[in-house]
C-alpha cells in the first residue's frame, strides 16, 4: 500500500511538471531586405527552438503569456543579423543578437538566442560546441591578433635618494602590442632627470676658481634611466578604460646629494591610470607611476614617483 502511494505521488509530480515552464508567445518574424521564404524559415526555426527548451511552453495568445519573443532577420549586405526581442506587457525586456554568414547557421544560432532570452543571460555566456558562427570565429581571430602602437609620455617626478630637492622631468618611449582589447605588452625606454645640475666632484667638493678658471668640479644631474618590458591590463573593452600595469628592466641612477654616485641594476615598477579614446587612431592616457632601483647607493634604494600623460599612435 505504501509503495503504491509513493508511485502515485511520483506520477502526480511528473505529470504536474509537464505543465511547468515559462509560457512563451512567439510573434511572427520581421525581415529587413530578406525574402518571404527566409522569414518563414526564421519562424519555423524559432518555433522548433522553443520546443527544444524543457523550461518553456507555447501560450495561445500574448496576453496570457509570461513573455513574447519577436524574431528579426536583417540583411547587412553579405552577412545577416539575427535578433530575438523579449517583450512583456508591451515593454522591451531584452535583445539578444548574433551575426550569421549564411542561412545554414540559422538553426544553431536561433537555439542560442532562445536560451539567452529565456534565461536572461548574455548570448556569449552559454556557447555550446558547434554553435560559434563563422562571423564570430573571424571576429575572434581578429580580436586575438595584436594591435601595435608607439607611445610617448611626459611628466614631473619626485625622487628619493637621488636629489635633495626639486622635481625630475620624465620622458617615456614605448612600443606596444595589444591583445583581446584588454592586455597590453610593451618594451620601453625612459628617463627622469633633474632640469638643474649640481657643481660637485665625485667627492662632493665644490669647484675652485683660479685666475678665472674653474677647477675641481663638474656639472652633474640627478636622474634614472631604464630599459625594460612591461604589461598592463584594461578593465573593460570600452573607448575609455582604467588600467593597472607592472614593469621590470635594467636601470642606471645617479645621485648628487653630498657626493656623486652612480648605481646600476634591476628595476621594478608599478603604474595605474586611465586611457581615453581607445578606438581612435591617436589616443591618450594619464597615469601614476612608481619605479625603484634594486641597487642601493649610500643613501638607500633610488626611486621615482610621478604623474605622466602620454599619446598612443
Amino acid at each position: 500500500m505504501i509503495m503504491k502511494t509513493m508511485l502515485l505521488l511520483a506520477l502526480a509530480i511528473f505529470m504536474s511538471s509537464a505543465s511547468w515552464g515559462t509560457e512563451v508567445y512567439l510573434r511572427k518574424a520581421i525581415g529587413v531586405d530578406v525574402s518571404e521564404s527566409q522569414i518563414q524559415l526564421v519562424n519555423e526555426t524559432a518555433r522548433l527552438s522553443i520546443s527544444d527548451q524543457l523550461d518553456a511552453k507555447f501560450a495561445s495568445n500574448e496576453e496570457q503569456a509570461e513573455c513574447a519573443l519577436q524574431p528579426k532577420l536583417i540583411n547587412l549586405g553579405g552577412i545577416y543579423l539575427l535578433t530575438i526581442e523579449k517583450i512583456k506587457s508591451g515593454s522591451l525586456l531584452k535583445i539578444s543578437k548574433v551575426k550569421i554568414q549564411n542561412m545554414d547557421e540559422l538553426d544553431k544560432s536561433m537555439g542560442r538566442l532562445i536560451r539567452a532570452s529565456l534565461s536572461n543571460e548574455r548570448v556569449d555566456e552559454d556557447i555550446r560546441l558547434g554553435e560559434i558562427t563563422r562571423v564570430e570565429a573571424e571576429e575572434k581571430v581578429h580580436q586575438t591578433s595584436s594591435l601595435r602602437s608607439f607611445y610617448v609620455g611626459f611628466g614631473p617626478y619626485a625622487s628619493t635618494n637621488l636629489k635633495s630637492d626639486g622635481l625630475l622631468v620624465g620622458l617615456d618611449l614605448a612600443y606596444n602590442w595589444e591583445f583581446r582589447h584588454n592586455v597590453l605588452l610593451k618594451v620601453f625606454l625612459d628617463g627622469a632627470i633633474s632640469p638643474s645640475s649640481e657643481d660637485l666632484d665625485r667627492n662632493g667638493n665644490l669647484p675652485t676658481v683660479t685666475n678665472g678658471e674653474r677647477t675641481g668640479g663638474s656639472r652633474n644631474s640627478a636622474g634614472m634611466s631604464i630599459l625594460g618590458i612591461g604589461a598592463a591590463y584594461h578593465f573593460n573593452d570600452r573607448d575609455n578604460s582604467p588600467f593597472i600595469g607592472a614593469e621590470m628592466g635594467y636601470g642606471i641612477a645617479q645621485k648628487v646629494v653630498d657626493s656623486v654616485e652612480t648605481r646600476a641594476g634591476a628595476t621594478l615598477g608599478l603604474n595605474a591610470g586611465y586611457r581615453f579614446l581607445r578606438n581612435a587612431s591617436v589616443n591618450l592616457d594619464i597615469r601614476l607611476r612608481y619605479t625603484i632601483l634594486t641597487a642601493a647607493n649610500s643613501l638607500g634604494l633610488p626611486s621615482t614617483m610621478g604623474i605622466q600623460g602620454g599619446l598612443y599612435f
